[in-house]
């Protein structure tokens, strides 16, 4: 199972993911570490796929979604060649900006929202590999209207419903009706495991801090790539995490399932018989 870091280079990664105490950097001092390593180094911002040190600081923290899909690209070309080979995953971000993958918050293109699963779904399906995108707020998505204020309502409805990447302002009422009845409940963390063990992948959304130890707080924010499940243990890559904690990262399902934020993309394996794949525990 091939890994990528989102952050050029696996072995530099802590320069950006940590300060000098050790402590995880908050998003917005990632933003200016990552800037001023690819400075010092471009050969970072070129490995990483970025046009500029400039950018690079400002896709190299949010970018974990284009990591993951460089994995799964990867995954895919060793099972079938006629598969895509992967691209360093920030050649990835117009395909999936085109795609609404990926939207600004503000004109000036300076606040990013993280990538939104369906577009992540659809770029998938394009390339002929079953995906199922699920959410864990379908209830409040699924509620489109205000009785006092109906098309003000349907508005900021369909404003929410876009950074799912479930409504466009040219679609009708009507497309984004079909697109909410895609949209399946929250993913429990007992379906992903049977996912992985048939053969499958899992990309999961979790608290950003999943490789830290002694962090409890469940959340979302952060995606990483379930690769193997066993009777209690989950097998994942971190693209945001520091040597030692990348790849094939091992957590309990207990543990694994304290930090996920019930929300994700399955991903089918194409041409492959039910089957049970195990992961073999390792050292944290």
């Amino acid at each position: 199972m091939p890994y990528f870091t989102q952050y050029g280079s696996r072995e530099r990664a802590t320069a950006v993911v940590q300060d000098v105490t050790g402590e995880r950097r908050l998003l917005a001092r990632q933003l200016a570490a990552a800037t001023e390593l690819a400075r010092t180094d471009p050969s970072i911002y070129r490995t990483a796929g970025a046009q500029s040190a400039e950018e690079f600081g400002f896709l190299a923290p949010q970018v974990c979604g284009l990591a993951n899909y460089a994995m799964i690209m990867g995954w895919l070309n060793g099972l079938d060649p006629s598969f895509e080979a992967p691209r360093k995953p920030m050649e990835y971000f117009d395909r999936f900006l085109a795609a609404r993958g990926y939207s600004y918050r503000d004109n000036a293109k300076t606040d990013m929202r993280v990538m939104a699963y369906a577009p992540f779904a659809r770029v998938l399906a394009e390339n002929g590999v079953k995906a199922e995108y699920r959410l864990n707020d379908l209830g409040a998505l699924r509620q489109g209207g205000v009785k006092d204020h109906p098309d003000e309502a349907a508005t900021q409805w369909k404003q929410r419903l876009a950074v799912y990447g479930l409504a466009e302002p040219d679609m009708t009422d009507d497309d984004v009706n079909r697109n909410l009845d895609e949209v399946r409940p929250p993913l429990p963390i007992d379906e992903v495991v049977s996912h992985v063990r048939e053969g499958g992948l899992a990309m999961l959304s979790v608290s950003p801090r999943i490789g830290w130890p002694n962090h409890e707080q469940k959340g979302n924010g952060h995606l990483v790539l379930v690769t193997g499940a066993g009777d209690d243990h989950i097998q994942f890559h971190d693209p945001a995490d520091s040597p030692g904690h990348q790849e094939n990262v091992v957590r309990s399902i207990k543990d694994f399932d304290a930090l996920y934020g019930q929300k994700g993309v399955l991903i089918h394996a194409p041409g492959l018989p039910t089957g049970v794949r195990q992961s073999s525990p390792t050292a944290r």
